[in-house]
């Protein structure tokens, strides 16, 4: 089974509940874990999210008020992140109404000299881009663990293609930057509908977002070398490596009462690099689970965890309530055949 699946969930049901900032007395646990890991940055969630012309932007009229919460104390957004099925628009929003922006703007706009107007939100092929690269560097994460050499050649072969499709991704990230956004959208949602059938050509492609920009990274079959798992190494590190720049120190956003507490904190830039931290420490970690239910990874705080975190203001994982479920009928449906 692959370890990013599809699966149909409706984010509204699973929402956070807390409207406003958040503070230690509204999300008490969440506050804790993110003291924890010394970022007490929040991410604020506007009230609902659409996507317009090829971007994905919040609703500026909406009556709702929208609400806070702390990323880095919530590792559960890898796994929501990495079940977004590219192509799927609803799917998209609906993620974004519990997570907010993945915040292109901050992004792009290190380097102002690439980006001649503010977009306003997330070009979705960017964030389309985004995802194919997670899904590939987690599945060839779960090869490598496994050591699956097959599956490992199989997953390659897929995207192996010919050069002139590949001349033809590499116009995307013009496309983003000429502001096109709603071609750029069609054609990545393109490619990744039709991946590339055995034998079509002799050059792997893997298309992954490096920050802003949109890499289709060619590599000739020469240059796969002999060892499958160094190469699949490599390609794990041209994923995460570049998106974890958005990560860095800075000094705590609240005053510390005592002298002697911590000032120093894990500050970002966009929520993107957040989930780039997120699976950074999974990959790197040894407290490694994969979820029974999704068979996502996510990195296990307490020796029992078996399922994904729970979202914030929750309790209980939605997968393990999934799972637990699922086997209830499972049983009622064998007692009633007894």
């Amino acid at each position: 089974m692959d370890i990013v699946q599809t699966i149909s969930v409706s984010y509204r049901d699973t929402m956070p509940e807390i409207k406003g900032e958040v503070t230690r007395a509204n999300m008490p646990a969440e506050w804790d874990a993110a003291e924890r890991r010394r970022s007490l940055f929040q991410h604020w969630v506007e009230a609902d999210y659409e996507i317009v012309d090829g971007v994905l932007s919040w609703v500026r009229d909406a009556d709702e008020e929208g609400g806070g919460y702390l990323p880095m104390a919530t590792p559960s957004i890898v796994g929501d992140f990495a079940r977004l099925r590219v192509g799927d628009t609803a799917m998209l929003c609906a993620f974004a109404r519990r997570w907010g922006s993945l915040g292109y703007e901050d992004v792009a706009h290190r380097d102002l000299s690439k980006v001649p107007e503010w977009t306003y939100g997330d070009p979705v092929a960017w964030v389309w881009a985004h995802v194919a690269g997670i899904q590939t560097a987690l599945a060839l994460w779960k090869f490598w663990r496994e050591r699956d050499v097959d599956a490992l050649a199989q997953f390659l072969n897929r995207r192996r293609m010919s050069r002139l499709r590949w001349h033809r991704l590499q116009k995307l990230d013009q496309l983003i930057l000429d502001q096109r956004y709603v071609e750029a959208q069609r054609q990545l949602e393109a490619h990744v509908a039709k991946p590339g059938r055995n034998g079509e050509g002799d050059s792997l492609v893997i298309v992954w977002a490096e920050e802003s920009r949109i890499v289709p990274k060619f590599y000739p079959r020469d240059h796969e070398g002999a060892e499958p798992w160094s190469f699949a190494w490599r390609i794990i590190r041209e994923i995460i490596n570049p998106n974890l720049r958005g990560v860095h120190a800075a000094l705590s956003p609240y005053f510390p009462k005592d002298p002697n507490e911590s000032i120093v904190a894990q500050g970002w830039d966009a929520l993107i690099s957040v989930i780039y931290r997120h699976i950074f420490e999974i990959i790197s970690s040894g407290e490694v689970e994969e979820c029974r239910e999704c068979h996502t990874p996510f990195i296990r705080t307490d020796g029992r965890q078996r399922f994904c975190p729970p979202p914030p203001s929750r309790r209980e994982s939605q997968c393990a309530m999934r799972f637990h479920k699922r086997e209830q009928r499972r049983r009622a449906r064998g007692d009633q055949h007894a």
